[in-house]
């Protein structure tokens, strides 16, 4: 069992694959994972309706999690179409997805219900992955970093120290997203030291120290390596970018290859 802080490779399938795609992507990723350093976490965040047969799969190799890509900020009740926390957890989903930038343009969310989500998800015994990042005027304004203030004291309020070890933060800034541009290494370096900056001062430095901050947006195996440099980076979530089984692998093996550990 490795010790220290595990390295993140996420997946996010988005509103892609069929069952039996799913199945063979996630078989696929097991048997080449069998290779890797127990070092390296492979989170595999899916459509709910994959996520039962995905966790179950999963159990088969020790370096995959598997995750959901959205939850309902109230454990139960009369919300048709939503899926709780407590739902996510019977069905094996270890990690979850909130606060995505399609979520936040697409429908409405802000940093107050991510707020709300990561409360109950936390409470349920599933992890975070909180994203957070800067649209492309607040960059050119020069105000990402206030942006990313903001939503760090929002998204975080109230968590206590092992919650917040417990939270994956996901820096994605959203003017990458999907459009094949990237932040450059040293921007991205930035912000993640100024997320961390920012932990250890609302909680402590150790527990920023603990606190997986990895980066996101437009991720791809040939830009990979230089995206992860930054000491404070603890490796990248992907999405379309990583449907396609071998590109995925070929991110992880470039991560790997690159950080050796």
């Amino acid at each position: 069992m490795w010790e220290g802080r595990r390295y993140i490779v996420q997946s996010n399938w988005k509103m892609y694959k069929n069952h039996r795609e799913a199945l063979e992507w996630i078989h696929g990723l097991g048997r080449a994972s069998s290779e890797l350093s127990p070092a390296i976490e492979l989170i595999v965040c899916v459509p709910f309706i994959h996520l039962r047969s995905v966790a179950e799969a999963a159990r088969e190799y020790p370096l995959i999690s598997a995750g959901a890509q959205n939850a309902y900020w109230d454990e139960a009740g009369a919300y048709t179409g939503e899926i709780s926390a407590p739902m996510i957890a019977d069905a094996g989903g270890r990690y979850c997805v909130v606060g995505h930038s399609e979520r936040r343009v697409y429908f409405g969310e802000n940093d107050e219900l991510v707020n709300r989500k990561t409360h109950v998800l936390l409470k349920h015994g599933i992890r975070p992955i909180v994203c957070i990042g800067e649209s492309i005027r607040q960059r050119e304004m020069g105000l990402t970093l206030n942006q990313i203030e903001r939503q760090v004291i929002t998204c975080f309020a109230g968590l206590s120290h092992q919650e917040m070890k417990d939270t994956v933060v996901l820096y994605e800034p959203i003017w990458s997203i999907g459009t094949g541009e990237n932040a450059t290494p040293r921007q991205a370096q930035e912000a993640h030291h100024f997320v961390r900056e920012m932990l250890g001062r609302m909680f402590s430095p150790k527990t920023a120290g603990f606190t997986r901050i990895m980066y996101g947006g437009s991720v791809k195996h040939h830009n990979v390596t230089e995206m992860i440099q930054g000491e404070d980076i603890d490796w990248v979530g992907a999405g379309s970018g990583s449907l396609d089984i071998e590109e995925f692998l070929q991110i992880v093996r470039a991560c790997w290859a690159s950080k050796g550990v």
